[in-house]
């Protein structure tokens, strides 16, 4: 939280942002007459110096300057730079060449020398490419401030570069999924980016300046960023077609924006000459955060600049694009504030009537009710043709099964095995029996985004309708260069059948309409992202995930009553993007309790990605067991994380305790009221890996404030690093937290407030009166996940 200066103090404090503004706004307006508006921080706030703020932006010599200050360096010709005011500008960048995916250089993301210095320099006659050397030689130090130069006996003292420059990004490292990743150049930025926030310092003690990087869609086309061993900051576009048909002259354009004093609004793509093939764009917002004081006077007022800026962002681009809405903005469902149970960890692909009836039992008797159920992947009316039965089983054979009907299958049908007491004579007849039973209110089945993972059968009499082929995926260079999967890698071997688009709203109408006669309340819509790789010859990866989930949210929307989807299996932008009506994502990968690596690497994952999700979904932090030795560990960041609540434990399986500090006797759950995410102080620190850094989890409800503190190190490693290092881990590691970690509070204050606030430490019972700018100290212990001792025969 960034708090005003006493000049300031006579804000309202819970007055919107926008009165904190100056009193008028800034109108940009186009050459061709589309404007947007952009507003501004008030003028009387003196801002520091900094590496971004601005003159008019031009590139010379391969520099991008904005506002006199050197921005990217070694720019290629190709990028073009229109200004949209001193401190922000639109880039663009030509390309002779058509082709379905372009990598563009923007250049490098750190300081170069100064002007003066490059002068002096060429002087002694240093050439542009020795400047280029020399800066990256500067730059591979960790801590150059000052560097000695000498040329001709001369001894001249340079400022080399600003050493204080830090990065987090969040990429794909799966086809579907994403995690954070955190560095401090332009090589840490890894391959399918699809968020970047920079940091920068000109004093280690100084003031930070903040740049996000988002790239969007546009067109037939979506982007992503990464970097490259020169430090370079690299834009990929592409439309997930194997060829184009396209003229000899395609323009390539993508826009970003630096801004010192406003916070930006997206550029009409009308105000330029695009080609119609390749739009894509980079959004990015600025913002410049006030250290935090010593001491303030009472009756603090203070300023919260949106979560990281990304709330304008995001708001700049549901205008702009038009495919997708702020979380805000959405219905959210009912099941969110209520306690669930999810039969996918508990029975997975054997779920069955019975076993749904024992577990909701058990939970119902210790005292916390499920009032939601998930009844996961295996319910469903399939046949595998690679898997035949009483074969030996086929590792990753069961991702090339296919569905043969929109119905269920035998186990909930009086047609059922008969050694399955009391089978119900069909879906409604199960599930209306269990809502009565155990006051369940609200029932979701699951299904994959084309029916099943292998899709729909292309021979099925009941699938016909729907036009079903069998496509074999391909995957972009970029997720071919990160981790693959079992699932995708059985995918392209098995192939899947895929429904025709233009089916697509009749196949999720007629399975939706059937899902409610049967009493069903909603879905889980799995394997989203496979879209991407399908794409050759359905137009393209962009148009033809626009068109299934408009089908599908037209489905919702027309079927259930509580806008009742979860979806998962899509963290690529081409899905996030065109969520228009869609509220709840999952936001990591699968929780996995076999594998004690992955625990807090799940927790750290999720709280980083809800930077970016949380602005368009509530993200979804899956199921957890509540019997496990990571359980509490889990328990504590769905208590934070502003998310459903649910678990997936086998019948018979809980731990009350924990579950009864989560649900209260009714069933429900005091949800809190913004997705989780790490408090300021962590956005650059990586808290599974460095060996010191804790992990904050901040959040409100409806009176207080709250935040979570988690020790994420020594218990596994990220994916996707060439050489992962994992730093010592001392048993236990101290830090500090402050009401102000938690923004917002703004919102819960008494007015008029004096800053003090009674902080209540859960876990110790005990409760502190500090300042609102107070930190108190704390320690916590390692985590390391070892079975639980009565789950151990679990893992059998």
């Amino acid at each position: 939280m960034a708090l005003i200066p006493p000049s300031l103090g006579s804000l309202q404090l819970n007055a919107p942002f926008s009165s904190f503004l100056s009193p008028k706004h800034t109108i940009f307006t186009s050459p061709h007459g589309h404007g947007f508006g952009c507003v501004c921080l008030h003028k009387t706030w003196r801002r520091p110096p900094s590496m971004f703020l601005t003159n008019k932006p031009v590139i010379k010599d391969g520099v991008l300057s904005i506002n006199g200050k050197d921005t990217l360096t070694g720019v290629p010709d190709n990028v073009v730079v229109t200004p949209l005011s001193n401190s922000s500008a639109f880039v663009g960048a030509t390309s002779t060449l058509p082709d379905s995916r372009h990598v563009f250089r923007l250049g490098l993301i750190q300081y170069a020398f100064p002007s003066s210095v490059s002068n002096f320099l060429t002087s002694f006659g240093v050439s542009s490419s020795g400047l280029r050397n020399l800066m990256c030689l500067f730059l591979l130090s960790n801590h150059i401030k000052w560097k000695s130069i000498y040329s001709n006996g001369s001894n001249v003292h340079v400022c080399a570069c600003c050493r204080d420059i830090r990065l987090l990004c969040l990429f794909r490292f799966k086809l579907w999924w994403m995690i954070p990743r955190m560095g401090n150049s332009g090589q840490d930025i890894p391959i399918e980016t699809q968020m970047l926030l920079l940091e920068a310092k000109e004093e280690p003690d100084g003031p930070a300046s903040y740049i996000l990087f988002l790239p969007v869609l546009d067109g037939d086309f979506r982007s992503s960023l990464q970097g490259n061993q020169s430090n370079e900051l690299e834009l990929c576009v592409e439309s997930g077609k194997i060829s184009l048909d396209s003229a000899s002259n395609v323009s390539h354009l993508f826009g970003y924006f630096i801004d010192s004093d406003e916070y930006p609004a997206i550029w009409s793509e009308q105000s330029f000459e695009f080609h119609p093939v390749l739009q894509a764009w980079i959004s990015v917002a600025y913002a410049v955060m006030i250290p935090k004081p010593a001491a303030w006077v009472p009756n603090l007022q203070f300023i919260s600049l949106t979560t990281y800026g990304l709330l304008p962002l995001c708001r700049t681009l549901e205008k702009h694009l038009g495919t997708f809405s702020h979380r805000e903005t959405k219905q959210m469902p009912g099941m969110l504030d209520w306690f669930g149970w999810c039969t996918w960890d508990a029975f997975y692909h054997g779920v069955n009537p019975q076993g749904i009836r024992d577990g909701l039992k058990s939970l119902s008797e210790g005292g916390t009710p499920a009032k939601f159920l998930i009844i996961d992947d295996g319910w469903q009316d399939t046949t595998n043709e690679f898997q035949k039965e009483g074969e030996p089983f086929i590792e990753g054979s069961q991702f090339g099964a296919r569905l043969v009907s929109i119905k269920e299958n035998n186990k909930f049908r009086e047609t059922a095995n008969e050694d399955l007491n009391e089978a119900p004579s069909g879906l409604k007849d199960f599930v209306s029996d269990i809502k009565s039973t155990f006051g369940l209110k609200y029932v979701y089945v699951w299904h994959a985004l084309l029916g099943y993972w292998g899709g729909f059968h292309p021979d099925a009499p009941e699938g016909r309708k729907y036009n079903p082929k069998l496509k074999f995926p391909i995957q972009s260079p970029g997720n071919l260069a990160n981790m693959r999967d079992i699932s995708m890698d059985c995918m392209e071997k098995y192939g899947i059948g895929a429904i025709d688009p233009a089916k697509a709203s009749e196949f999720y109408d007629d399975l939706h309409s059937y899902l409610v006669s049967q009493d069903v309340d909603g879905v889980k819509v799995d394997v989203q992202n496979i879209l991407e790789t399908l794409a050759t010859g359905l137009g393209g990866r962009v148009s033809l995930t626009r068109k299934f989930q408009q089908a599908l949210e037209k489905s919702i929307a027309a079927n259930f009553q509580d806008n009742s989807i979860i979806c998962c299996m899509g963290l690529s932008t081409d899905t996030l993007y065109n969520a228009r009506r869609s509220a709840i994502t999952r936001a990591s990968d699968d929780y996995y309790p076999k594998i004690p690596t992955t625990q807090s690497l799940h927790i750290a994952a999720v709280a980083f990605n809800s930077i970016f999700l949380g602005e368009v979904v509530v993200p979804d932090w899956d199921m957890f067991y509540s019997l496990h030795s990571a359980a509490e560990f889990h328990a504590v960041a769905r208590a934070v994380g502003g998310c459903g609540v649910y678990v997936s434990d086998k019948p018979g399986q809980h731990d009350f305790e924990i579950l009864r500090r989560l649900v209260l006797p009714d069933g429900s759950v005091l949800r809190a009221k913004y997705p989780g995410r790490p408090s300021r102080d962590c956005l650059f620190n990586d808290p599974v890996m460095d060996g010191e850094s804790l992990l904050k989890i901040w959040n409100l409800n409806k009176v207080t404030g709250v935040i979570g503190v988690f020790n994420c190190q020594g218990a596994g490693s990220w994916p996707c690093l060439d050489n992962p290092v994992q730093n010592d881990v001392s048993p236990k590691l101290s830090g500090q937290v402050s009401p102000a970690d938690i923004e917002y509070f703004e919102e819960v204050a008494p007015t008029p407030w004096t800053g003090y606030c009674a902080v209540f430490s859960f876990k110790a019972g005990k409760i502190h009166l500090l300042h609102h700018i107070t930190e108190y100290s704390y320690i916590v212990d390692a985590f390391y996940s070892e079975p639980h001792p009565k789950q151990q025969y679990l893992y059998n």
